[in-house]
This record gives structure tokens, C-alpha cells and sequence, in this order.
């Protein structure tokens, strides 16, 4: 339709620019007043349609985008003791394939993440032991003592901790250390503030082969390749407790400290 569009252009060109032709009277006549008014209809037809018609990216279609991120915590036991180190690290490349939210494969692409702030914090919450709310389990930072290299940013809030990648050489690193100092059965979230409030602000993700950007978009960590101790978890997780916490699995590691 583009095509058609441009000949029509091209043609008009030629008859403004060679008026002995035969065809210039005739041309003329067709755009007198009575059909100038149809003449100007059928371009604004022709150029709504042929916009219309250029082919968009499929992942274009979509306003969401989820990429999956790995996580690993070492060691991978979920019987840790006093005093063990566990060590968290992540990495992984500044291409990354990702697709829509609702996980439609259709519109799958490769993005470039270029020195992106990806938000990460961290909980701790102890999972043995019952609250008055569900919010208190997220107070036993204390319980841990965390060591990492300054180039990451790790701050301890009484509630979470604060952590940065480190973007170097198109690649993303993360490490940090964690040490139990108490006993119990502990829940280490890893996670991103995008995914918990949209109106955090973001980095646009442009698309490698098209002109598609992912403007609102979501890390899915990954951790230890999906091994979680779902069990131990759902052991300190009864339906009967008044404020049921929506434990999740992506980011998290499920761990029992013991002297």
C-alpha cells in the first residue's frame, strides 16, 4: 500500500512538471472544485491506511514485560548452623530475552539492558515463629550479619537491606555474605521494588532487532534454579494462622539454622 501510495505522489509530480503532456488537461479537470474534495478524501484514506499497514513487531503489541533473573545461594543445604557463611550471588549478561506479562511467548524479543538500575531488596523473615501481624516477620535483619564488597551498596534497614549490581564489561554481578546468629527456620526474599509498585521509577528497555521498548517491565529472580525447599516453607506456613503471609518462591530460599 506504501508503494501505491508513493506512485500516486510521483505521478502527480510529473504532471506539475511536464504540463505539455497529454495527460496534464486531464489531470486539470479532475481537480476542479467539484472533485477536488474527493481528491483530498482519498489521500487522507490512503495515507491513515498505509500507516496502518506498516508491520509492527509482534512484542510491540504488549505493554508488560517479564525477564527472568537467577539467583544462587550457596551453600544450597537447607540446614544451615551458627556461624555458617551463605554466600549470594547473582550474574547474568545485558541482553536478556523477555516477553509478556502474562508469560505469552508470542512476544518474546531480545532486550538491552545498558547499566539499568534494577531496585533490589532483600527480606529475612522468620517463619517458625507467629506474629501479631504479618508485617513483624520481616524484623529479624538483626539476626544476620551481612558482608560484601562496597562496590555493591549493601545497606541494612531494621526491615530490609539495599543492594546494587554492578554493571561491567555488558555483564551484571552481584555478591554479598550472609551469617546466621541465631536458631531458627528463615525465609531470604530477593527481590525488586518494580515488582511491588509501578510507580517506582524505571529505565526503558530497548529491543535489540526492532524499534519496540519494554517502558513497564518486571524481574522474575530466579533462585537456584527453582529449588526453593518448598516443603520446609510450607511446614511454617499453616492456612489456619489470622495473618496469613503470601510467601513466594521466585527470589527466595528457604533455610533452617541449627547450632
Amino acid at each position: 500500500m506504501i508503494t501505491t501510495y508513493c506512485l500516486i505522489l510521483m505521478a502527480i509530480d510529473f504532471l506539475t512538471k511536464n504540463r505539455d503532456t497529454f495527460w496534464y488537461p486531464c489531470f486539470l479537470k479532475f481537480i476542479n472544485m467539484k472533485n477536488l474534495s474527493k481528491l483530498i478524501f482519498l489521500f487522507v484514506i490512503l495515507i491513515v491506511y498505509a500507516t496502518s499497514c506498516v508491520r509492527q513487531n509482534p512484542g510491540c503489541e504488549y505493554g508488560e514485560y517479564l525477564f527472568s533473573l537467577p539467583v544462587s545461594f550457596y551453600p544450597t543445604d537447607s540446614i544451615i548452623k551458627l556461624g555458617d557463611t551463605i554466600v549470594i550471588t547473582s550474574e547474568f549478561p545485558d541482553t536478556l530475552m523477555g516477553g509478556p506479562y502474562e508469560f505469552d511467548p508470542r512476544g518474546s524479543e531480545l532486550f538491552y539492558f545498558e547499566n539499568v538500575d534494577f531496585r533490589n531488596y532483600c527480606h529475612l523473615i522468620r517463619v517458625d515463629t507467629l506474629m501479631k501481624s504479618s508485617k513483624e516477620r520481616f524484623y529479624f535483619i538483626d539476626h544476620f550479619e551481612y558482608l560484601a564488597d562496597p562496590t555493591y551498596n549493601l545497606t541494612v534497614f531494621s526491615g530490609h537491606i539495599d543492594v546494587d549490581y554492578v554493571y561491567d564489561n555488558h555483564k551484571y554481578y552481584l555478591k554479598f555474605l550472609i551469617i546466621p546468629k541465631y536458631k531458627g527456620v528463615y525465609l531470604f526474599e530477593f527481590g525488586s521494588r518494580l515488582n511491588i509498585d509501578d510507580k517506582v521509577a524505571r529505565d526503558t528497555i530497548p529491543a535489540l532487532d526492532s524499534d519496540c521498548e519494554a517502558k513497564i517491565w518486571y524481574p522474575r529472580f530466579i533462585t537456584n534454579n527453582g529449588q526453593t525447599y518448598d516443603e520446609l516453607r510450607n511446614k511454617y506456613n499453616p492456612n489456619s494462622w489470622e495473618f496469613n503471609f503470601a510467601y513466594r518462591s521466585d527470589g527466595s530460599h528457604c533455610f533452617k539454622v541449627v547450632e
